[in-house]
């Protein structure tokens, strides 16, 4: 028996090589080099790839994959509608070469088909990402406020939700559904507004509010009150930007008859004279005390000749064309904006800085005093032969002077004060008053005025 039993075995030996108890390929590139074929009889995904080379197979197997993913259809839906697309629209990594290693290494005796399948997954990054494009129509957006000025006041867009589609749990649903495709109920998170409501009131709260009257004497002329009126609406509803300085005469432009200014009395070397913007002054001291009010960092002011009439003393800030400015810089962290209106029922102007809301609690004060009297150093006589007989003109007038303090006074809610800042100490000259005469007016001049002469 045992010669019998010998030749048994030699002769299964190769029959069982052939059938392919072990791989005869560890590598695909194994299998490239050596030129191999995938036995007949082999499916893959569906395409038959028997008899093919590698390379072949590939080529047949693309095909397959790029139908069927073709023909595998998404639907997916949200409380906002819903996107439909095919799998074609997705980056899929398929395993082609673990399934064509498997196929070549395939016994070439086997009669029998052999239907195989790839591996697939969707890639990565890549999916979520083109998931995020393909439902972005089922997105809504979340609405940030927005603060509107109009005519002294702050008007708001309220902020409002959205709604996005959870993008990493659609990969993960997709990935589930990926070999037949079908409805998927989206995931959907509410996102927020990036700027609330609160923060856009907190961020264009009413810093200072200041009020000046042009009723009566010299204030209340016609052609005043409209320099008054054109220049509020120069800087009605100005923004002016974190670290920016505002500049007063750039932002009201020369003032001038083709800028479309109108004479009007101001006051000019220690007299009052008619010159074209005559009133903005009022409008520029005004909204430097809002300024002061408001903590804003002043960098350029000029007081006037003498103290005027509608402010207190060391209030005031003059401007001209080419001349003394008034600018002050936004040191805040965010925008502030200036209102300025006229109210020609009361004969008022009233300036109000919008700003980011105090934190500290406090409120804010302006208190001015005199706190020294200059003596009036009378006038001067000037005799001027050219004058016509009889002419007596009193050029200026003499003016005591004077110095003033302004502070700045902090309040805490309940109404004590809790400290006190000087912000300006003003000196207001003395002027001389000139007496200009005809020779003959002399020595009534000199009688009727305590003056000098030269």
């Amino acid at each position: 028996m045992r010669p019998l039993k010998t030749l048994l075995i030699l002769l299964l030996t190769p029959v069982m090589l052939l059938c392919g108890c072990a791989p005869r390929y560890a590598t695909l590139e194994e299998a490239l080099q050596d030129g191999a074929r995938i036995p007949r009889g082999v499916m893959i995904d569906g395409a038959d790839v028997g008899g093919m080379t590698i390379d072949e197979a590939k080529t047949a197997m693309q095909k397959a994959h790029a139908q069927k993913q073709k023909a595998t259809a998404f639907t997916v839906v949200s409380s906002n509608g819903r996107v439909v697309f095919d799998a074609s629209a997705l980056p899929i990594d398929w395993k082609r070469e673990e399934a064509l290693l498997e196929a070549v290494n395939l016994s070439a005796l086997s009669f029998s088909q052999r239907e195989l399948q790839c591996g697939m997954q969707l890639h990565g990054e890549g999916c979520r990402s083109k998931l995020e494009a393909l439902c972005a129509s089922l997105d809504v957006a979340a609405k940030d406020a927005v603060a509107s000025y109009d005519d002294g006041k702050f008007s708001y867009t309220e902020a409002s939700h959205g709604r996005k589609v959870d993008v990493a749990q659609l990969a993960k649903d997709v990935t589930a559904a990926l070999k037949e495709g079908g409805e998927i109920t989206a995931v959907v998170r509410e996102t927020a507004p990036v700027y609330t409501t609160e923060q856009a009131k907190a961020d264009t709260a009413r810093l200072a509010r200041f009020r000046t009257s042009f009723a009566g004497g010299t204030y209340g002329k016609a052609n005043r009150v409209y320099n008054i009126k054109k220049a509020a609406r120069a800087i009605d509803g100005y923004c002016i930007q974190p670290g920016e300085e505002f500049n007063m005469n750039d932002v009201l432009g020369a003032r001038n008859g083709e800028n479309g200014w109108r004479k009007a009395t101001a006051i000019r070397y220690g007299v009052y004279v008619d010159e074209y913007g005559g009133g903005v002054c009022q409008v520029s001291t005004t909204l430097y005390n809002a300024v002061l009010l408001a903590e804003l960092s002043v960098t350029e002011r000029h007081h006037h000749s003498w103290p005027l009439g509608y402010v207190d003393i060391g209030q005031d800030a003059t401007i001209s064309t080419d001349g003394p400015n008034f600018r002050f810089v936004n040191d805040k962290d965010k925008p502030v904006y200036l209102s300025a209106l006229v109210n020609e029922e009361e004969k008022t102007i009233t300036v109000q800085i919008f700003g980011p809301k105090r934190t500290d609690g406090l409120s804010v004060k302006l208190r001015s005093q005199k706190v020294e009297h200059l003596d009036d150093p009378g006038s001067e006589l000037v005799v001027d032969s050219s004058l016509a007989y009889g002419t007596l003109i009193v050029e200026r007038e003499s003016r005591s002077g004077s110095v003033s303090e302004t502070h700045r006074l902090y309040y805490d809610a309940a109404g004590e004060m809790v400290a006190r800042e000087l912000v300006t100490r003003d000196k207001y000259r003395p002027l001389k008053g000139i007496i200009r005469v005809s020779p003959d007016q002399k020595q009534r001049a000199l009688q009727k005025y305590d003056i000098s002469q030269r």
